[in-house]
């Protein structure tokens, strides 16, 4: 849930330039990292070191009967048949994360150093709430690995290369980022802290934005601009006992659930497997600013493709890979860049939903997808 170290891009600059501060909003909860980079221990490279901590009530997804088969809407097993099942159950999370980052190739043009690594130690704990007169199928769950409330601790580390900019004005991003990581989580490095977690994880993230067409390019304030933008990313866990919590993500540095909620329009957590493997690509315009010239709206479309294989403890013959794809549209809201409210419809080109539909009319973020 916490966001990551390419908030050096977003981060607001307080105190001058030696603190940072990074703020992700959620519709229930927040996460709040602070950077300082006053010390530089290597010349001209900055030194960053991140404080994160954030918390959240949220509504998660679980699509598994209890004979950890697949749950698709219609084949309901191991419950009474006139049972009210609900593959959604609310939770309480509470992360942090400690760690720094360290510049290692200089970027004399951009306020960010072009090739960076970083490390990182970090915990979350994560609470299923059981309501009361509903099946949940969480709480069904016959799979000790990811059933019930869980608590973990890893060790994050790796590299990342970065030219990514926001034009102050028309809320345009340009340039690329790319990120390789590792989370480690072995038993033998975490049980004295968080027993019966074992995984690793390895992360591979990549995107560019190219600006397209700006009016009035010169003035104070955004008239219209258009720019593309595309992230591919790959994410694989391993171990012989992997919390529900990071079975649900998408790794690195910044974490997405998935495989739903990474491929917009599909339900969020679906397909919540060992491999996963999304590219969102994004058209966006953001239109003339309203009031202010921070408060930008804008209009989007996507197309997402996404892939998984590998849900732990699903018996054979069990369907447990494919493909997603989804397109959509939607609307955007950059306010005062704090963050963007996004409404959008999302369409199912292959897949479905557990409802049988393939249609989303509208769905709620608040932040853009990347």
């Amino acid at each position: 849930m916490l966001a990551g170290t390419a908030a050096t891009v977003s981060a607001q600059s307080l105190g001058g330039k030696d603190l940072l501060i990074d703020i992700s909003p959620h519709l229930w909860g927040i996460d709040v990292g602070v950077g300082v980079k006053k010390w530089h221990l290597l010349p001209t490279l900055d030194t960053i070191f991140w404080i994160y901590a954030g918390g959240a009530w949220d509504n998660k997804g679980y699509f598994r009967n209890p004979d950890n088969t697949p749950f698709t809407g219609t084949n309901v097993t191991g419950l009474p048949q006139d049972a009210t099942v609900a593959p959604y159950y609310d939770r309480l999370i509470l992360d942090w994360k400690l760690g720094a980052q360290q510049g290692l190739v200089d970027n004399p043009a951009l306020p960010q150093d072009l090739l960076s690594a970083f490390i990182f130690l970090q915990a979350s704990t994560s609470v299923p709430l059981q309501s009361q007169g509903a099946n949940q199928l969480l709480f069904f769950s016959q799979h000790s690995a990811i059933s019930g409330y869980d608590v973990r601790t890893s060790l994050l580390m790796g590299f990342d290369a970065n030219t990514e900019i926001r034009d102050p004005v028309t809320k345009v991003f340009s340039g690329y980022y790319a990120e390789a990581s590792i989370e480690l989580a072995p038993n033998a490095l975490v049980d004295f802290i968080t027993p019966g977690v074992d995984y690793n994880r390895v992360n591979l993230t990549a995107r560019y934005f190219l600006p397209i067409y700006a009016a009035a390019p010169k003035a104070k304030r955004n008239v219209f601009s258009l720019y593309a933008g595309d992230q591919i990313e790959a994410d694989y866990l391993w171990g012989t006992s992997i919390p529900l919590s990071a079975l649900q993500l998408l790794g690195g540095t910044q974490t997405v659930d998935g495989l739903g909620g990474a491929v917009r329009g599909l339900e969020s957590d679906r397909y919540a497997s060992n491999l996963k493997v999304v590219n969102n690509f994004d058209l966006r315009a953001n239109l003339h600013s309203l009031f202010t010239p921070d408060i930008v709206p804008g209009v989007l479309a996507f197309l997402d493709t996404g892939y998984f294989n590998g849900l732990p403890g699903a018996p054979a013959g069990s369907v447990t890979s494919g493909f997603v794809v989804s397109t959509g549209a939607g609307l955007s809201l950059d306010f005062l860049d704090l963050g963007d409210l996004v409404l959008y419809s999302a369409f199912l080109l292959h897949g479905t939903l557990v409802t049988g539909g393939t249609w989303t009319p509208v769905s709620l973020a608040l932040s853009l997808q990347f």
